[in-house]
């Protein structure tokens, strides 16, 4: 299993845009880690499936792994890795922009989406 941001050339990594590079860092080390392998997909229920069964490594978001973590399943690595930011959306049709409880729903998602991935 990886130690280092570097030991990831040696494990194939599987999601996103194949061919794709992604910029990593872990405490004072970075790397560009190309995203490579015969597989690409976006959709994290896949991408968690493909790596259950061994077909690579893959970035995925706590509350997706989690069960396969704490069941045996799946295990970390490089835990301490920083990861870019993805943006998060809220889209409604232009009408229910008006609505004070879309407002509220979007206000209740910026402050309670962030701590829950974390």
């Amino acid at each position: 299993m990886p130690q280092r941001l570097a030991d990831l050339a040696e494990h194939r990594q599987i999601g996103g845009e194949r061919g794709r590079t992604r910029r990593l860092t872990l405490g004072h080390e970075i790397a560009d880690a190309l995203v490579g392998g015969a597989i690409s997909a976006n959709e994290p229920g896949l991408l968690t499936s493909l790596v259950t069964a061994g077909a690579g490594l893959a970035i995925l978001p706590w509350f997706r792994v989690r069960p396969d973590v704490e069941s045996g399943a799946l295990r970390l690595v490089l835990t301490g890795m920083d990861l870019p930011a993805i943006p998060i959306s809220v889209v409604y049709p232009g009408k229910a922009g008006a609505d004070t409880r879309l407002a509220r729903f979007a206000a209740f998602l910026k402050e309670t989406v962030p701590p829950r991935l974390a």
